[in-house]
């Protein structure tokens, strides 16, 4: 759950963000503030995990706030929401922590979009592990560019992959194969089962795949006896998972 602040002096704004952050799974509003003054006495409260961040506001202005906050070396992410267009405005915002940028007035789509990629990166970093390019690009980049580059690595890829000794490049195809035809969460026995290959065998492979995190995988508490390990294509290797069938 991400705690959220709502920095904003015009009432009528300030509710449109409240309702747009309840209209969301993941988001919790913590406080709303109409100058950065009542901003500060909850964030030495209770530090939020997101600022939604007017600029035009009484007494200090929104930008003097990030700017504030940066001096002090306190790191949240600032989603600024402003009737502010002009190019110094969004510049400084970019160099002040803006993690994105939405012109007064704005859809409710367009707060979704920026919103489910703040909480998905913030799923993402929260599980500890250490970080890769694919992650980061998930929240850096815009889809089309990380789509683009996926389809691209997919036809360099065909002809490079270097399977790891013990893995073997037919039996691969078969795997994945059977997986995409699967779709939904499976097992290893499921797989096994459909491809005639030992269980054994079949989850190294689903191993490796998990690995490249191409594969994510959980734990199934819904069945009898000891719980079950399944897994799935992961969102965001679509694409990648078939130069497997490709290679």
């Amino acid at each position: 759950m991400i705690d959220v602040l709502i920095v904003e002096d015009d009432p009528m704004v300030a509710m449109l963000n409240k309702e747009f952050c309840e209209r969301m799974e993941g988001l919790k509003v913590i406080g709303q503030a109409e100058s950065t003054a009542d901003a500060w006495s909850i964030i030495d409260q209770q530090e939020p995990d997101l600022i939604l961040l007017d600029i035009y506001l009484p007494g200090q202005t929104g930008l003097e706030f990030a700017e504030s906050l940066k001096k002090k070396g306190i790191f949240i992410p600032i989603l600024f929401i402003s009737a502010a267009d002009d190019i110094e405005s969004v510049q400084q915002a970019v160099y002040f922590g803006a993690t994105d940028y939405l012109i007064k007035p704005f859809t409710f789509e367009r707060f979704q979009a920026s919103l489910k990629k703040i909480i998905k990166f913030d799923q993402a970093l929260s599980k500890g592990k250490v970080t890769n390019q694919k992650t980061l690009d998930q929240y850096f980049c815009n889809e089309q560019i990380i789509q683009s580059e996926m389809d691209s690595n997919k036809l360099s890829n065909r002809s490079s992959i270097e399977f790891p000794k013990g893995i073997s490049k037919i039996t691969m195809k078969k795997v994945v194969k059977q997986i995409l035809i699967t779709k939904e969460w499976f097992t290893t026995e499921n797989i096994a089962t459909e491809i005639g290959i030992s269980r054994i065998s079949t989850k190294k492979y689903i191993q490796y795949l998990v690995d490249l995190q191409i594969l994510d995988e959980e734990m199934d508490y819904n069945t009898v006896g000891r719980p079950a390990i399944i897994y799935q294509i992961n969102e965001n290797s679509a694409v990648e998972i078939e130069q497997f069938v490709y290679k």
